[in-house]
């Protein structure tokens, strides 16, 4: 039985203060493969599931190399790894186990933790540190971090299998988001870096409706890359806003099992890249067969197309003819005349679009001082528009013409330099006309 060939291999991992002792159910059924197989599951999965050195603050760490820390759990998981049942089975069967609970409600992870009156510096994750946490509603880190582990048993991400997560925070100068959030079906709200570059097999199995790539933020990527593995099999998922830079580079990204994609938005870019043509591919085939697209580039980006598969991509000539762009108002002509772009069948104005997405813009022009929306509000001050907000805000003043003037997101307040005239400011929730 499994239970007594993984008590054999215990004595292979030392008997150190730290050593984990693997835990199994008895009534797991035997699994298929070699011993040099299970010896190596053993191993890796061990290697994941160290007991922590010290606890601060309610999480608990383990000692790494020089001053830097690694976030763990407490003790470890117990997991069926029965080859007979599916990874996502078992996965749902540990994550219901009450011995697996470890960290619950709402946490930060601080950039640094003091242990026995020396300062160390939360630099790793352990793949396994924030998954299978029944009762783990959000995820704050104040800081970039590398994970300890990148290539796991079961495909452990990190931050697997937590069904009651709603949000993630990322710390803002975090570059590449590798292997995360896996299984988390409550998942609606990711805050991504404002330096993200790229983004790997990433956001799988969750229920979001929309994900927002774009870094809100002056600082743009030369390059932003995102893998096929990413945006995948969210079934529900409808909108993606990808972020402002000079090249955009899409790595047979198809969001598999993405049935109901309905609108992308490109912020502006110089070049498209296509590395295999499997771009909203499922989209197409399985799902809608007209899409909306919206490219906010004032000059259309250079589209490179590298077909490696022969796949038809969704952005092939008929994706194209069947589907509508809307681009600046004064952009058009250039983008009806532009390789690639000219395919598509309708190429409509930007300010169309945008009364279209938002129709409570066709209220009547209010003055800037009279309007006030939740947690944000507007003045104008001798050519400036001043906007306060409560809370930290994402916020866009567009000219009538569908053109972004400004984007950023306002902590307290921020002043943006303006011509006297009429614009659109929108927000996350809402989207008001004001003169300025």
């Amino acid at each position: 039985m499994i239970l007594n060939i993984l008590l054999a291999l215990l004595p292979l991992f030392g008997s150190g203060e730290n050593t984990i002792t693997l835990q199994a159910d008895s009534s797991l059924k035997d699994e298929t493969g070699t011993v040099e197989e299970k010896q190596y599951y053993v191993q890796r999965l061990s290697e994941m599931q160290r007991v922590c050195d010290f606890e601060c603050d309610g999480l608990f760490y383990e000692f790494a190399d020089g001053d830097n820390v690694t976030l763990v759990r407490e003790n470890t998981a117990l997991i069926d790894h029965s080859a007979e049942r599916p990874v996502e089975c078992r996965l749902q069967m540990a994550y219901e186990r009450d011995e697996n609970v470890c960290y619950t409600g709402d946490i930060t992870v601080p950039d640094s933790v003091e242990y026995d009156g020396k300062k160390y510096r939360v630099a790793y994750l352990n793949p396994f540190a924030l998954s299978l946490c029944k009762g783990l509603r959000s995820i704050t880190f104040t800081s970039s971090f590398e994970e300890q582990i990148l290539h796991c048993p079961y495909n452990i991400c990190c931050f697997t299998c937590n069904s009651d997560l709603t949000s993630i925070t990322y710390p803002d100068d975090m570059t590449e988001i590798i292997g995360q959030i896996y299984i988390s079906p409550s998942l609606t709200d990711v805050h991504f870096p404002k330096r993200l570059s790229k983004l790997f097999s990433t956001i799988r199995y969750c229920d979001m409706t929309e994900v927002d790539l774009d870094n809100h933020d002056p600082y743009n990527p030369a390059k932003f890359s995102i893998d096929y593995r990413s945006l995948y099999s969210c079934e529900n998922l409808a909108r993606i806003k990808m972020p402002e830079c000079d090249t955009l580079s899409f790595d047979g990204f198809n969001c598999h099992e993405c049935r109901k994609v309905e609108q992308i938005v490109f912020r502006p870019c110089s070049v498209i890249e296509m590395l295999r043509v499997e771009f909203l591919w499922y989209s197409m085939k399985y799902g809608l067969k007209k899409m909306t697209i919206v490219s906010e580039a004032s000059v259309p980006p250079e589209v490179l197309i590298y077909d490696t598969t022969g796949i038809p991509g969704s952005f092939d000539s008929e994706f194209r003819t069947n589907s509508i762009l809307y681009v600046p108002d004064e952009a058009m002509e250039a983008y009806r005349e532009a390789y690639y772009w000219r395919d598509f069948g309708e190429i409509r104005p930007m300010s169309e679009y945008l009364r279209e997405e938002n129709a409570a813009i066709e209220g009547p022009v209010c003055e800037a001082a009279e309007m006030s929306e939740p947690q944000v509000s507007l003045r104008s001050d001798r050519g400036e528009l001043h906007i306060t907000a409560s809370t930290p805000t994402e916020l866009t003043v567009w000219s009538l013409q569908g053109l972004p003037l400004w984007r950023g997101t306002v902590m307290d307040e921020a002043a943006v330099t303006l011509p006297a005239g009429v614009y659109i400011v929108t927000t996350p929730t809402s989207s008001r006309k004001y003169h300025h």
